[in-house]
């Protein structure tokens, strides 16, 4: 698995060990957005249909934030990334 941790700073030394144990883990590099299993943002990033369009592996979205207002949830969902947040 690839993880890309799209904003790194001041991130959770533990929680990007938990990633480690996954596989390889980038930290901010959007040039791998087309190989990640796995893409973890908070608030700086918004989850659009192009973006989406960008992530071909893309399985989980991982936002440690409160709301999903910048995630484009019906698009994920044709993306066949399915809603885990308590109503999908």
């Amino acid at each position: 698995m690839i993880t890309l941790v799209l904003e790194p700073q001041d991130y959770s030394l533990e929680a990007l060990e938990t990633y480690r144990q996954l596989g390889d883990v980038f930290l901010g590099d959007q040039s791998k957005l087309s190989e990640a299993d796995i893409i973890v943002i908070r608030l700086a990033h918004k989850l659009t249909k192009d973006f989406l369009n960008e992530c071909k592996n893309l399985k989980i979205i991982a936002c440690p934030t409160t709301g999903l207002d910048h995630i484009d949830l019906k698009e994920c969902e044709q993306h066949g990334i399915r809603n885990h947040y308590g109503h999908g």
